[in-house]
């Protein structure tokens, strides 16, 4: 029973926190400055892991500083935002500089951390910015590909988030090394 009550809190736990930077509604523009921007972007996956769900955690890198929040990529826990795929919308609220991707499993059993393949993204002071889809190719790994899906990604984001206008928003995709 407490076994079945741990994993049922771990599980309830993780969710919560997957939801933290989903997609707000009704965005008040007023925090975007010169201190803060909104970052956009979008993750999906062919098919959901249970064994080693993963997740991303940004890292500003000028100074290493970890940014609060998670992107899930391939978490069975998650309810989809999209119909026709697995996957996730998130919005960020960060102070414009270059930011990296530190990946991590979520399976206290398997290696917790290591970097993410060289994902880097900049955000640029006064901006909504798009930096594009992280798609995981396979089930359990991470063989990812960068994808701009700005069309998808940003009908959602707009029907939650009328006062901003599509126009303002700057599509930078992240760049791959």
């Amino acid at each position: 029973m407490f076994k079945i009550s741990l994993s049922l809190v771990v599980v309830l736990l993780l969710g919560a926190c997957s939801f933290a930077n989903k997609i707000p509604t009704n965005l008040d523009t007023s925090i975007i400055s010169n201190d803060n921007s909104i970052v956009i972007l979008s993750t999906t996956t062919n098919e959901t892991c249970v064994a080693s769900g993963s997740a991303f955690t940004m890292i500003r890198t000028t100074d290493n500083q970890i940014q609060p929040g998670a992107i899930f990529i391939n978490n069975y826990a998650m309810k989809p935002d999209f119909e026709s795929i697995i996957g996730n919308l998130y919005v960020f609220q960060v102070p414009p500089t270059t930011y990296t991707f530190q990946h991590e499993i979520l399976n206290p059993y398997l290696s917790s951390k290591r970097p993410a393949t060289d994902i880097f993204f900049t955000v640029k002071p006064n901006e909504v910015v798009y930096v594009g889809n992280i798609h995981n190719n396979g089930e359990c790994n991470l063989d990812i590909s960068i994808q701009d899906q700005a069309q998808r990604d940003l009908q959602l984001f707009m029907a939650k988030n009328p006062a901003i206008f599509e126009g303002d928003i700057v599509k930078r995709l992240m760049i791959s090394n």
